[in-house]
């Protein structure tokens, strides 16, 4: 009781000494600075920190938990009160929702908002589609960081989806979504940083200037009057590009640039004089080349702020260099594995694929002496490279006999030890076995696979001597009773009388086990969990939503584990500085310098309306100065040609 006595009389003096030193009180009498020798209290002693526990979920998770609850009803008005509901609380805190409210991603996720968007984006109803067009809008605002995944499913399956529909139901609604993102000032730079530089994801930058450059044209491909908000969409990418080109380099004329190619179809000024960034200020959001052309007292800050501003961010210009190289390696490589995934899918049993990627770096030349490449290497191309046909990669690993193709019979071993099913329950490791391929048709080929597979889990399962197995057979035996029930139980051309019951599952596994029976309670439950939850290939973001308006999910987000890791602007970074374009700036414009042209030409020739002739001239002058920018005197040939045909 006296040694915390004492403890509490030093902690009482130590709370009194800070309120002393730290006083700003003016009446308070002045600190004695004289020197004193009276003793210092002693110190109190340290301990240790506490770990704070975690915070807990804020209110407006909660309420987004509540609204996503109210998605599901079947009641137009309370889905359109909680679409509305929902985008007032992503737009309360949208410039950095997740930074306040760390919870948000996971609760929206675990709550399905995101199954739901996609769902509710296949309704007739345009007020539905409006307002989920928002949510999607608001959730790249507040929590692009977190949702890498989502959005890229919410651009595929949704925008894109419904620009290349046939019957045009949808398409002004998403054309005006797609205006927003484009009319980000760094949404379009930040697609094509995360997704068109990733080998792992869509080039979503690519895909979707493609589709707005297309939905110009209008439902009548040559004729009728230009959509609007199309020619708005593209020619905003193209302005946000042209405005980073402030700067004309002089040594652009003096120096010839460098050759382009297949990965370099427009060449960057070099060398490249320094020319740090220009703040945004300077140059509106709606600026045009008029406004870029005044002169040097309008156009470039003072030097006592450019001084200033250069000194505080030259370090964020230098690292956009070297980010901007890697990204373009990046591309390079995605596009050299696109090449060889696509010669795969069109023959993969025929050896030009393999050569083919020999030749790109992609797979390893074969050892001295050896026909073919190291097996473990195809093996970890057809487990991981992106883009490869299922039902093509299932056939290529099925094929056999083994003694008259051991090339393929080692490779499906090699792909088999890929997959680590240590702790890993039957029905999971089956479904993630079965969601990397298709099944071949043929009989002998699912056998030539589940053998594999089973293998592969007898060995590496239970290894605490845990296991219901007491032979890979059984596992084999097993594995394929499994397909059987998972087909019985969710095909549609099978009546719900005739589907396979419990018992009847339990009877046509009796004796597989040496033998024995598996535990009956094993069995039930892997019943029961492939009669929850089919087992499927995993979908691409193509068939994320399917003719029936169903939305599968499958897959989808262990997409994420292979993915780089996202980086996305800030959006008050964004709007305060504009750097000069460089490498990032002309791989995005080479990518989109051809359709951006045809669009732009046919707003010009297909109009008869004065407006939409002076967005396409100043669309033309935007395209013009990028060329000079960068040097492509081929591009600005062409662009030349259009304009002196007309």
């Amino acid at each position: 009781d006296d040694d915390d006595d004492d403890d509490d009389e030093t902690e009482e003096n130590s709370v009194v000494l800070v309120e002393h030193t730290t006083s700003n009180d003016p009446d308070a009498p002045a600190a004695s600075t004289a020197p004193t020798t009276e003793e210092p209290p002693p110190a109190a002693p340290t301990l240790p920190t506490p770990l704070a526990p975690p915070a807990p979920p804020s209110v407006l998770v909660r309420i987004l938990r509540l609204l996503t609850s109210i998605l599901t009803s079947p009641c137009p008005d309370a889905l359109v009160l909680s679409l509305t509901l929902t985008n007032v609380a992503l737009e309360t805190l949208s410039t950095d929702l997740h930074a306040h409210h760390p919870h948000a991603a996971d609760a929206l996720h675990a709550g399905g908002l995101c199954r739901h968007l996609v769902r509710l984006s296949t309704a007739d109803d345009p007020h539905v589609l409006a307002l989920t067009l928002r949510c999607v809008f608001n959730l790249f605002c507040g929590m692009r960081d977190r949702m890498k995944v989502q959005l890229e499913v919410f651009v595929t399956s949704v925008h894109l989806r419904i620009l290349g529909g046939d019957d045009g139901r949808g398409r002004d609604l998403v054309l005006e979504s797609l205006l927003e993102f484009c009319q980000d000032p760094a949404a379009m730079f930040d697609l094509y940083a995360n997704y068109d530089c990733d080998a792992y994801c869509t080039d979503l930058f690519q895909r979707v200037c493609a589709a707005l450059a297309k939905a110009v044209k209008g439902e009548k491909e040559g004729g009728g009057q230009p959509n609007g908000l199309a020619l708005e969409g593209i020619l905003a990418v193209v302005n946000s590009i042209a405005r980073r080109c402030l700067f004309l380099p002089a040594a652009a004329a003096a120096s010839p640039p460098s050759t382009g190619g297949a990965d370099d179809p427009i060449a960057l000024p070099h060398p490249e004089p320094p020319s740090p960034f220009v703040p945004a200020f300077r140059t509106s959001s709606t600026a045009t080349i008029e406004s870029a052309h005044t002169s040097d007292t309008d156009s470039v800050a003072s030097p006592s702020e450019t001084s200033a501003v250069t000194a505080e961010f030259q370090w964020l210009h230098l690292a956009r260099e070297r980010t901007a190289s890697v990204l373009a390696e990046r591309r390079r490589e995605k596009r050299r594995v696109a090449a060889v995934a696509a010669a795969f899918d069109e023959h993969p049993l025929k050896r030009e694929w393999v050569d083919r990627a020999v030749a790109a770096g992609v797979l390893p030349a074969a050892a001295p002496g050896l026909p073919d490449p190291d097996a473990g290497a195809v093996a970890e191309f057809l487990y991981s490279a992106p883009g490869l046909g299922k039902t093509q990669i299932g056939e290529y690993l099925s094929r056999g006999p083994a003694e008259k193709y051991p090339y393929h019979a080692e490779v499906l071993q090699r792909y088999c030890s890929l997959f680590d099913f240590t702790d890993v329950s039957f029905s999971d490791a089956l479904r993630t076995f079965l969601g990397k391929f298709r099944l071949p048709g043929e009989a002998q080929c699912i056998d030539r696979l589940m053998e594999a597979f089973a293998k592969q889990m007898y060995a590496h399962t239970y290894p605490g001597g845990n296991s219901p197995f007491a032979h890979s057979d059984a596992v084999f035996i097993l594995a394929f009773s499994t397909i059987m029930l998972n087909t019985d139980l969710h095909s549609p051309r099978i009546q719900d009388d005739r589907r396979m019951t419990l018992a009847q599952f339990l009877s046509n596994n009796r004796g597989i086990n040496k033998g024995d029976d598996l535990p009956a309670d094993f069995l039930t439950a892997l019943y029961l969990q492939i009669k929850r939850h089919e087992i499927q290939v995993h979908n691409g973001l193509d068939d994320v939503v399917d003719g029936n308006g169903e939305v599968r999910w499958d897959g989808i987000f262990s997409r994420s584990d292979q993915m780089a890791s996202p980086s996305f602007t800030p959006a008050a970074t964004a709007r305060r500085t504009v750097f000069r374009a460089g490498l990032q700036e002309r791989d995005m414009f080479a990518s989109i310098s051809a359709p951006a042209l045809e669009a732009v030409s046919h707003a010009f020739v297909g109009t008869d309306e004065d407006a939409t002739v002076l967005k396409a001239l100043r669309g033309f002058e935007d395209l013009a100065r990028i060329h000079v920018y960068f040097g492509s005197d081929r591009e600005l040939n062409d662009l030349l040609g259009v304009l002196l045909r007309h």
